[in-house]
């Protein structure tokens, strides 16, 4: 018997699973291309895997390979015909779902004065100087008229004080101005513009402190006691004692990170423990075993298990929707809410059809999610723990009680690693490497926290006998954080920068899949795939450490208001930043270490002076006169001007460079239109005035603008016979 008869939801939800990320443009190259070379597209960094098309057709591959492990051997040819028809069905289903739910641009007047009314959403933050959080906009009022559109804006406003924030589920107004989300497309960066956007988040607000009178929170429905305001706020009132014990305590009831300091989650994060401070299977698990018994306590008010249980999920999905309704809490729930209603309905029932059925319903409901991380990563930590972790139980089981509770829990948490660890190398590139011991320290100290703080939650919500629940809290959380600590401050306790690259993580994708199938088939043929894949992988790896050592390249990245060019010789990077922003030199640190892998190469940035030249280790640069330098090696050269230099097509010409990048407004010179002796390409950084870009195109002049069009990439092999 094949996999698909064992586990039928498998052939409905992936094809779907597969539609709905074709359908959100998660599968192919969209706006995040880059230029490189004379024109030619380089995809970016906004898909579900980079590295363009070779890591798309890995992760089709680890598609069609599950699917061709699903089915029995021996299949005869019209079966076969129909699972394929099956296939296209549902994959055509979920792009239909995925593209008729895709939100889109509202076009609301970007850098107009707005007047906006909405509902706050999560994650009211607050720096002592002003507030950030997200509002569902459904009122836009401008002087071109009302929008009723529905979408979700990012509002920044001045707070001198946090006594009277906007609170989830409040009304706000807001005067400000609307500015939409760019992208920079640089390589390697994130395309935060596409992530928004699936959110159907499409702008940011500045909120305009002249106009205090108008910011104002309006009149709402009446709360009654349930609704979710009152109680999370009854919940979180214990907790006033300030410091890093109360933010884990509101992460842990409330998945409310708000307030966590960024030293804490970073903590956790070297410690390889981050994972808990979400609310997941864990947190719903012990509050699911809580409620049970409880309710089996009251044997006269449920006689009936129909209402047991149901009162029992009520409770559930109250708590996921004070949570948040979070991926990785409504999937708990929602698995548990599936096994409930299988067990009162006396229908066999496994945790794999539990999976799977849950993430289709989720699916249904919300394509969106289908790109979400917590999505994603929750999914994936529990096929593996389902799939792999009876594989380990053979190799980590013993027959004593604490060395077989230590396996179990090692093999829990090596399953779920496993099961992770393309994505978590593709969306974070590092690896918490004493990740299994502090696991082995923090789970059972969680278990004891939310335990304590599940008992805690009658005296809580009554307010009684608080000051002693609270203190014992506290004391637990600071065990709790002292312990990662520890972890955290080991030598080498993350592998930082470990990127290798499209096509290695996509067999390494593969080799997950394989893994899976085998655990399921029980067979060695996929185990076979395992090993196959990871030798690509690890050739794929050398191969592109192999091609960092040879080679030229020049690339021409966006800041604000200014450019980053960097110039490659083999695995020599040298880096010149141009810009007028105040915050650009640690922007560009980012851009180099996520665009240029310091595994990899070695990177040197050199200061640009009008005084100086500079000499790095793959480059130099002249100082021609001030506000003009050339730039380059023996492969590629870069004319660049400032604003207010001398910028004549005759000195150009002569200088004969590969790329004249100038920001502001040099001195105008214009191309003649035809003129195909000139080689040289036009790159502009956008700080330039649109009359000067009007007047330059009118002479025939194609001006390429990294803020609009991307970063600028250029290859090449150096000449043997020239002299450095």
């Amino acid at each position: 018997m094949g996999m698909g008869e064992t586990y039928p939801l498998v052939r409905v939800v992936i094809p779907f699973y597969l539609g709905i990320l074709l359908g959100n443009g998660d599968l192919h190259p969209g706006s995040g291309d880059l230029l490189q070379g004379n024109g030619d597209l380089l995809p970016g960094n906004e898909g579900i895997l980079p590295g363009g098309g070779a890591a798309h057709a890995a992760l089709l591959g680890c598609v069609l390979g599950l699917w061709y492990f699903m089915w029995p051997r021996r299949t005869r040819a019209y079966v076969l015909g129909w699972r394929v028809l099956v296939f296209g069905f549902f994959l055509l289903a979920g792009y239909a779902n995925s593209s008729l739910n895709r939100p889109g641009n509202p076009g609301m007047p970007a850098g107009q004065q707005v007047l906006v009314r909405g509902i706050v959403g999560d994650d009211v933050q607050w720096d002592g100087e002003r507030c950030r959080f997200d509002l569902e906009v459904g009122w836009t009022g401008a002087r071109s008229g009302f929008s009723f559109a529905p979408h979700v804006v990012k509002v920044t406003c001045p707070w001198d004080t946090n006594g009277d924030l906007p609170v989830r589920g409040q009304t706000w107004q807001f005067p400000g101005r609307l500015f939409p989300f760019q992208s920079s497309r640089n390589p390697g960066e994130t395309d935060y513009r596409a992530i928004f956007a699936r959110k159907n988040c499409w702008y940011r607000l500045a909120a305009d402190t002249s106009l205090q009178r108008f910011i104002r929170e309006l009149p709402g429905p009446r709360r009654p006691i349930w609704q979710a305001e009152r109680v999370r706020g009854a919940i979180a009132r214990p907790f006033v004692r300030p410091g890093p014990e109360r933010s884990l305590l509101l992460a842990l009831a409330l998945g409310d990170r708000a307030s966590m300091p960024e030293e804490l989650e970073e903590t956790y994060v070297r410690a390889g423990s981050i994972h808990l401070l979400a609310v997941s299977g864990l947190h719903v698990g012990l509050l699911w075993w809580g409620l049970r018994h409880l309710l089996g306590l009251i044997p006269f008010l449920f006689r009936n298990p129909w209402s047991r249980t149901l009162v029992l999920l009520a409770l559930l999905w109250y708590y996921a929707y004070l949570t948040g309704l979070s991926s990785s809490v409504c999937r708990s729930v929602l698995m548990l809410s599936l096994y409930s209603l299988a067990v009162l309905l006396r229908l066999r029932s496994a945790a794999l059809n539990s999976t799977f059925g849950s993430a289709f319903i989720l699916l249904l409901l919300d394509p969106g999610r289908g790109a979400d991380v917590g999505f994603q990563l929750s999914y994936l930590a529990v096929l593996g723990i389902l799939l792999l972790k009876p594989l380990l139980d053979l190799v980590l089981r013993s027959s004593r009680k604490v060395p077989d509770w230590i396996g179990n829990a090692t093999s829990v948490s090596l399953s779920a690693q496993l099961g992770t660890l393309p994505l978590v190398l593709h969306y974070f590139g590092q690896v918490p490497l004493y990740a299994l011991v502090s696991n082995l320290v923090a789970l059972p100290l969680l278990m004891v926290l939310m335990g304590a703080l599940f008992l805690s939650l009658p005296f809580s919500l009554a307010g009684v006998g608080t000051a002693a629940s609270t203190g014992v809290l506290y004391a637990l959380a600071r065990l709790m954080n002292r312990s990662m600590a520890f972890f955290a401050g080991l030598p080498h306790a993350v592998a930082e920068d470990v990127s290798p690259g499209g096509p290695a993580l996509g067999f390494l994708a593969l080799a997950v899949l394989f893994l899976f199938a085998g655990a399921l088939q029980r067979t060695r043929r996929p185990f076979y795939g395992v090993c196959v894949c990871l030798v690509c992988c690890l050739g794929s790896m050398e191969l592109r450490r192999t091609e960092a050592f040879r080679g030229c390249e020049l690339r021409i990245s966006h800041l604000a208001g200014g450019n980053l060019v960097s110039f490659r010789e083999g695995n020599r990077v040298d880096h010149y930043v141009l810009t007028k922003d105040s915050t650009a030199e640690a922007r560009s640190q980012r851009i180099i270490r996520e665009g240029w892998n310091p595994r990899l190469y070695a990177n040197t940035i050199l200061p640009l002076s009008d005084s100086l030249s500079q000499r790095g280790s793959a480059s130099v640069a002249v100082t021609l006169s001030p506000g003009r330098w050339l730039l380059g090696n023996d492969v590629h050269s870069v004319l660049l001007l400032q604003h207010g230099s001398d910028g004549q097509d005759s000195m150009i010409r002569r200088l004969d460079p590969d790329v004249v990048l100038f920001s502001g407004e040099p001195f105008p010179f214009f191309r003649p239109p035809g003129d195909e002796d000139v080689r040289y390409r036009m790159v502009g950084d956008g700080s330039t005035r649109s009359w000067y870009l009007d007047r330059m195109e009118s002479g025939g002049v194609h001006i390429h603008r990294t803020d609009l069009h991307g970063a600028l990439r250029m290859s090449g092999q150096k000449n043997p016979e020239s002299v450095p």
